[in-house]
C-alpha cells in the first residue's frame, strides 16, 4: 500500500484557497457533486494534472493514492510523488467532461509554474478563468442594418460607371444567395438597408430620363 499522496492545498493566503476551492465555502454544502484539479507535485512522466469529480469529495481525494483511486495517482503515489487541490467547480459528470473537452488544465491550475505558456496565471494577479467563454453578443439590428448601408454606398462607389439597370442586376446577384437560404433577424436588417439604398440610388439615376421622356 503507498502511502498518502494527498499535499492539501498549496494555497497560503486564505483569500486565494477560497476563490479556487469553493467546496470548502459552508454555504455550499448542499452542492450534490463537485469537479476537481488535482496538480501532480511532480508530474509523473507526461502527466501534471488530473481532472475528476466526485460526490463524496473529501472520500473521493482520501481513495487517491491508493488502489481505490485512480490509477494515474496510484502510480503517482508508488512512485514517491503526490498532489494539491488545486481548483473545484460545483457539478459532477457533465462539468468534468466538458472541461476535459478542453483540454487546458495547465491553464486553469493556479499552481502552474507563472510567466511561461503553461500557465496563465501571474503570481501578482492571480484571478478564476470563467469555467465556459461567454458567448458573443449578437450585433444588434441597428448596428447591422449600419454595416448594411456602408455595404451598399462600397457597392455603388465601385460601379460609378454603371447604368441603372447594370447596377440592379449586380445588386439583386448580391443579395439572392441570401434571401435563398437561412435568414435571420441579422441578415435580414442588413439586407434591407442594403436595399434601401440601392433603391435610392437607382431612382435618382433614373430620374433624368424619366423627366426627358
Amino acid at each position: 500500500m503507498s502511502a498518502v499522496a494527498h499535499l492539501g492545498t498549496g494555497f497560503e493566503d486564505p483569500a486565494i484557497s477560497a476563490m479556487y476551492l469553493p467546496h470548502l465555502d459552508p454555504a455550499n454544502a448542499a452542492v450534490p457533486a463537485w469537479t476537481y484539479l488535482l496538480c501532480l507535485r511532480p508530474p509523473y512522466r507526461q502527466a501534471e494534472h488530473y481532472l475528476g469529480s466526485a460526490a463524496g469529495l473529501a472520500a473521493r481525494l482520501r481513495q487517491h493514492g491508493t488502489s481505490q483511486g485512480a490509477r494515474l495517482l496510484q502510480v503517482q503515489a508508488d512512485a514517491g510523488g503526490g498532489f494539491v487541490l488545486a481548483r473545484t467547480w460545483p457539478g459532477g459528470r457533465d462539468v468534468e467532461y466538458r472541461l476535459k473537452a478542453r483540454k487546458e488544465s495547465p491553464a486553469l491550475c493556479p499552481h502552474c509554474t507563472p510567466g511561461t505558456r503553461r500557465g496563465i496565471f501571474a503570481a501578482s494577479a492571480l484571478a478564476p478563468v470563467p469555467l465556459f467563454p461567454a458567448p458573443k453578443p449578437r450585433p444588434s439590428l441597428a448596428a447591422r442594418a449600419a454595416a448594411g448601408r456602408r455595404w451598399a454606398r462600397r457597392f455603388l462607389a465601385e460601379r460609378e460607371d454603371w447604368r441603372a439597370d447594370e447596377i440592379e442586376q449586380a445588386a439583386a446577384g448580391r443579395q439572392t444567395p441570401y434571401y435563398e437560404g437561412r435568414r435571420t433577424p441579422e441578415g435580414d436588417a442588413e439586407q434591407d438597408a442594403f436595399a434601401a439604398v440601392i433603391t435610392a440610388a437607382l431612382a435618382a439615376l433614373r430620374a433624368p430620363v424619366l423627366v426627358a421622356s
